[in-house]
């Protein structure tokens, strides 16, 4: 039997042992099976940015297990397994850079196996999915039970599978993303530092643009220095050496530039040629030429250069430019800062229209953005017709541009190209409503595409390749909900439904292929995947016989497995994990049809007596550590094992039984007799601390403890409990009796308090003949609260008015008892006395007065004014 659970260091290490493998994870434009491999996400991605190969690429880990077996409890053991120190290999370079720090699987699964004497596996489980930790290890372990005493164990694993989270494929590109933009970065600083030079050598300080170019290289060296390559990036020594001289010359020249610019503006400040048209048109030129690079350059690059050439416009250039050189003419400054703005927003509207006309609209609209950004900063409601005019023209032209590509893509039957840039279209045009009103040509596309995507998986089912189909019918699905277009909807019904089918028979044909290769690790995957598959879309699968074979077949191989194990395990006496095969293996068989297969049961029962001998030996070990609830388990299966095989009439296993029954309840009779005596403790101590109610709380748990359990002997501690109870009833009734005094008296239950009252004093004079006061007087805490004291006062008068003249003496005698002064309540005693009295001589004027008087005041002297009055009555 073998149990997940987390990995626990054991008592005692009885096998360690560190082994190196290595695993590969392929992939190829093929998507036959894409569903299948899990690895393809990353990969596709990998193959896609390296370049060696687009179709296809690999990967390959190279790691260290380590195997430690470590003893638990009684012959059971965990097997723990820890995959590290990941090496990756393969296609993993790009641009000089290792992209191994970004390919770390996610996930590992794998089979573990417990090997016993070099050839007999007694211990198997299959992690699935076992997550990378925060130390960069596949951790995990398994339970298992076996006789052997920890001798000749040994660990292994196989069938690794590597697999990664759609998040990898993110951080891989975000990566390279990184790496390109250093090189465009770096690109940048070696031009940078060229312009710069010339501006020492060539004495380019005189020159009326000087103060453009210094303010736009400031621009681009801070957007390069807020990348933070360095940190992002794991840089060759070599090329960060190169990146960070060039940055850090560039800033030292830099500064040299701008510590000039001073002289340079009070010798041209007041020349209106530095706001001229030619200086506008240079500035116009710089921009765009990051624009030309984007389009000129590597693919990989395009992106940092197109990022350099849009300008933003927050103000921040114009402040620099207008507070370094308008300083010295403030009054002028207003007019020839429009008068260069102008100049530069003339400037992008030529340049846009030249490439225009040259259909290279993606270039003219970045120039258009950075004109509408820059006419955005004169607050003025509403654009140019021309402006307006010509970004209506580029976006036309780039919206156009995507569906030609688009349409050639699917004339050419290019139907990944051809989906990429229908989407494209589709975002432009969604992105730019304004200037591009109508989408009706790309939902033409859509359709167009559609139809491709029908063609391919017609061919793809013609040539029985169910998962390349499937996947064209699904597209066509998902393409269709885009459009809200359903034109397909019984083609694409139809070719989904046999594509499913073919599929799923595609996967168990694999499983049956690798059964009959001998390879029933991986046709039991496939064939889960194929049995999951089938469960996922009942509606539209049929089942084949061919599922049910393979199951068969499974199980017929896992039953001979099972069976040759437990019969190896019964020749080395090793009984107890004999059983465990032997009876998996016959449930099997009980489960299953086999003409043929071995009889299971003539072994299984001369093995069961040992198997349930061991579980009594486990419980007795249970016993000895205070587990009563494990033993009563082991005991359990016990018996069940014996009810199941037949053994009722065994004499050594009923002996055994019964022997583990009387010391379950031995066991459970000492451990409630421990109760027993706690909880008298507990009495003992609270009646010590005059909390006599808690300790008959505490008696009474004892008693009912006592009560339920008839086989135990607890006279001596009942005698006990007994005894206490006796001893303390009266007290706890007086306490019990106050607090609910104190409680009616809360309440105004006048009536409650009365009786209270009458208990009270009856339960105190018991006490006190016993020479037991466990207060110096009734109430004494009650009355020592005047919140109670006045409800006390208050009830005496209710007691009087509603003529309960007996609850009224009882009151006064509280008084009395607690040291109140008679003279405080001489005029009612009077009263009271003379009201009583009436009282007594409308039923009849007893004898002897004085006996009547006896029985009201005990003629005390504290009610001196009370007598008096009630014997003059008579």
């Amino acid at each position: 039997m073998v149990l997940p659970f987390t990995v626990v260091a054991g008592e005692k290490n009885v096998f360690s042992k560190t082994n190196s493998h290595s695993f590969k994870v392929r992939y190829d434009n093929n998507p036959v099976y894409r569903s299948l491999d899990i690895n393809n996400n990353i990969l596709e991605e990998l193959a896609r940015i390296t370049l060696k190969d687009p179709f296809s690429v690999e990967l390959g880990y190279t790691f260290n297990v380590v195997h430690n077996i470590d003893l638990s409890d009684l012959n059971n053991y965990v097997a723990g397994f820890s995959i590290r120190d990941l090496s990756c290999y393969g296609d993993i370079s790009y641009k000089d850079f290792d992209l191994s720090p970004w390919l770390l699987p996610c996930f590992a699964s794998f089979r573990a196996k417990i090997i016993w004497k070099e050839n007999l596996e007694i211990a198997s489980y299959d992690f699935r999915d076992v997550p990378l930790d925060e130390s960069g290890c596949f951790n995990a372990s398994f339970v298992f039970t076996d006789l052997n005493g920890g001798k000749n164990y040994t660990a292994e694993i196989d069938h690794v599978q590597m697999t990664f989270e759609p998040a990898v494929a993110e951080n891989l590109i975000c990566a390279i993303h990184n790496i390109n933009g250093f090189y465009a970065a770096n690109a940048i600083l070696k031009e940078m530092l060229n312009e710069m030079d010339s501006f020492f050598k060539n004495s380019r300080f005189k020159k009326p643009g000087t103060f453009i170019a210094a303010f736009d290289m400031e621009r681009i060296l801070e957007h390069i220095e807020d990348q933070h390559f360095l940190y992002k990036l794991s840089i060759p020594e070599r090329l960060e050496e190169t990146f960070t001289g060039n940055l850090s010359a560039a800033r030292y020249k830099l500064n040299s530039i701008m510590l000039h610019l001073p002289d340079f503006l009070k010798t041209h400040s007041r020349q209106p040629l530095i706001f001229s048209e030619p200086v506008a048109d240079l500035y116009i030129r710089r921009v765009n030429s990051y624009f030309e690079h984007a389009q000129n350059i590597e693919y990989d690059s395009r992106d940092f250069f197109y990022r350099c050439g849009m300008m933003g416009y927050r103000c921040v250039f114009l402040k620099k430019i207008s507070k370094q050189l308008l300083a010295e003419r403030p009054f002028q400054k207003r007019n020839l800062t429009a008068s260069f703005f102008n100049n530069v927003f003339k400037g992008y509207l030529t340049k846009a229209q030249y490439y225009i006309e040259n259909q290279n609209f993606k270039t003219a609209s970045d120039l258009l953005k950075n004109a509408t950004g820059l006419y955005d900063l004169s607050g003025k409601q509403g654009y140019p017709v021309a402006l307006n005019t010509m970004r209506s023209r580029s976006d036309y032209g780039i919206y156009n541009s995507y569906l030609t590509i688009a349409e050639r893509a699917i004339q050419a039957g290019n139907y990944n190209m051809a989906e990429t840039y229908v989407r494209r279209a589709d975002e432009f045009q969604k992105s730019n409503a304004i200037t591009i009103i109508s989408g009706e040509e790309v939902k033409r596309s859509y359709e167009n595409l559609i139809d491709l995507f029908i063609q391919k998986a017609e061919v793809f089912m013609q040539n029985e390749k169910y998962g390349d189909a499937l996947f064209c019918f699904n597209k066509t699905e998902e393409l269709s909900l885009t459009i809200s277009r359903f034109n397909f909807d019984y083609a694409i019904e139809h070719g989904i439904l046999e594509a499913k089918n073919g599929y799923y028979c595609d996967l168990l044909n694999t499983a049956s292929g690798l059964m009959k290769s001998n390879d029933p690790y991986m046709a039991e995957y496939y064939f889960l995947q194929a049995k999951n598959y089938r469960e996922q879309n009942k509606t539209v699968i049929r089942t084949v016989a061919l599922e049910k074979e393979i199951e068969n077949s499974l199980a017929q191989k896992k039953f001979y497995d099972l069976y040759s194990n437990g019969i190896q395990l019964l020749g080395e006496k090793n009984y107890l994990t004999s059983h465990e095969y032997l009876y998996e293996a016959w449930r099997m068989k009980e489960q299953y049809e086999w003409p043929g297969a071995p009889a299971v049961i003539p072994h299984l029962n001369e093995t069961a007596k040992y198997a349930i001998l061991k579980q009594i030996e486990k419980g007795q070990a249970a016993i000895i550590s205070d587990s009563v609830t494990l033993a009563e388990e082991h005991l359990h299966t016990a018996l069940k094992l014996i009810a199941e095989f037949g053994l009722v009439e065994s004499p050594e296993l009923n002996d055994a039984t019964d022997n583990l029954k009387n010391k379950i309840e031995a066991k459970k009779c000492q451990q409630k007799q421990l109760i027993i005596e706690k909880l008298i403790h507990e009495a003992r101590v609270a009646s010590l601390n005059i909390r006599y109610a808690e300790s008959m709380d505490i008696l009474n748990k004892a008693l009912e403890i006592s009560a339920k359990c008839v086989s135990c002997d607890f006279s001596e501690s009942d005698s006990i409990v007994h005894a206490s109870v006796n001893s303390i009833m009266p007290a706890a009734l007086y306490q019990m009796s106050c607090e609910e005094a104190a409680h009616t008296l809360e309440t105004n239950d006048f009536t409650g308090f009365a009786h209270a009252l009458k208990r009270i004093l009856m339960i105190y004079d018991e006490l006190t003949n016993r020479g037991h006061i466990i207060e110096k007087a009734p109430l004494s805490a009650l009355i020592s609260d005047p919140y109670f004291e006045n409800k006390l006062r208050i009830s005496l008068d209710h007691f009087f008015t509603e003529n309960n003249f007996a609850g009224c003496l009882d009151i006064l005698k509280i008084f009395s008892k607690n040291g109140y002064p008679p003279r405080e309540f001489a005029g009612f005693q009077e009263k009271l006395a003379a009201c009583m009295a009436k009282n007594d001589l409308l039923t009849g004027p007893p004898v002897n007065p004085e006996h009547k008087l006896m029985e009201h005041t005990g003629n005390s002297e504290w009610f001196r004014p009370f007598n008096k009055t009630y014997l003059g009555a008579f």
